[in-house]
């Protein structure tokens, strides 16, 4: 896996507390491992969630007990591959892919995603939502399998909205 050189701190939005957003340098994610990839943040869409998270810094009963990093409607380019790295149309990823990226990841294992219900699962993990870190930042690290190759003819903007359109096919 040939990875660009990447500097040590990268800049990130991180939220501290209601209403309280700060430009910070933070470590660089490391090198993507099994079944993951380092993605080069290119866009990422601020949704009503996120606005809710700022002006309370909570969603629901999640709190936010420490600095966070919100978004999740974003994409980006693969910056590199970890071995086994397949993407949500279980294709192998490779650098400089640009993608759309699922913010929700779950475990894949338990018994609601067994059954092919992974929207339920327990453990699920969504990026910007505390305490798992999300997309306003540089680079981060995502499994392959919620990253999804974009066509050219679509810009960054456009993939934005992606999470805003399957949001609304979901949920008429």
């Amino acid at each position: 896996m040939a990875l660009l050189a990447l500097p040590e701190v990268m800049s990130a939005v991180r939220l501290h507390g209601p209403h309280d957003l700060r430009v910070e340098q933070v470590p660089t994610p490391g090198l993507p491992g099994p079944g993951q990839v380092l993605i080069r943040v290119a866009v990422t869409g601020i949704c009503g969630s996120d606005l809710h998270t700022y002006k309370d810094a909570r969603i629901g009963e999640v709190l936010v007990q420490q600095p966070l990093i919100l978004g999740h409607e974003f994409g980006g380019v693969v910056e590199g591959a970890g071995p086994d790295a397949y993407d949500g149309h279980d294709q192998p990823l490779q650098p400089e892919t640009r993608v759309a990226v699922d913010p929700a990841q779950p475990c894949h294992r338990c018994p609601m995603c067994e059954q092919g219900h992974p929207n339920l699962c327990r453990r699920l993990h969504f990026c910007g939502n505390y305490p798992d870190g999300g997309s306003l930042c540089q680079w981060m690290i995502m499994p392959a399998r919620s990253c999804f190759p974009v066509p050219d003819s679509f810009s960054d903007d456009d993939v934005a909205l992606l999470g805003t359109f399957g949001s609304g096919l979901t949920y008429p």
